[in-house]
């Protein structure tokens, strides 16, 4: 076990808050995310105008 702990909070519709922590895990035995192309995201937003979409 290591000393890195992660935590989130949940909101419920009444507004009160719901604390949760927990512990590390190891990371898994899988290839790193491969990044995208930096010109992908100009294509993406030129299609999005193209066909008419806002983001």
């Amino acid at each position: 076990m290591t000393e890195n702990r992660g935590a989130y909070i949940n909101i419920g519709p009444d507004y009160k808050l719901k604390f949760t922590q927990f512990d590390a895990v190891p990371h898994p035995n899988i290839r790193p995310m491969v990044r995208i192309p930096r010109d992908a995201g100009v294509a993406a937003c030129k299609a999005n105008a193209f066909l008419g979409i806002r983001s």
